[in-house]
């Protein structure tokens, strides 16, 4: 029995790097506005109780998720971009909270289209 993973595996995880690398590299200005989502976060880190290392890099991450989905939510309904930086940063700032809207109004829609 070899190592080799399947070519099925190898193809999904090629066409998961294409996606996320074309959604990058389509548009600059999203590194940005992630870059100012983990200011946010950090700003959000500095001013909490719990200063452990791994609730920093916790915070950075989901401040960096939020601010990319804001970045997406801001592009659709036609920001500027000084506007959607705000949005991100603020966003960053309040990543947990804004992360639990979103997956709160998600799971409603699928279970809307589900019935």
């Amino acid at each position: 029995m070899s190592n080799t993973p399947e070519p099925f595996v190898i193809k999904v995880f090629v066409d998961l790097y294409n996606c996320f690398t074309g959604c990058l590299s389509s548009n600059y200005d999203a590194v940005g506005s992630i870059i100012i989502a983990g200011f946010g976060g950090l700003a959000d880190y500095l001013l909490d109780d719990n200063h452990k290392l791994s609730a920093m890099f916790a915070n950075l991450f989901l401040a960096g998720f939020a601010g990319y989905i804001i970045f997406l939510l801001c592009n659709v309904y036609e920001f500027s971009a000084p506007w959607t930086s705000i949005c991100c940063g603020i966003g960053g700032m309040s990543s947990k909270s804004f992360l639990q809207i979103i997956r709160k109004i998600f799971i409603n829609k699928v279970k809307k289209y589900g019935e």
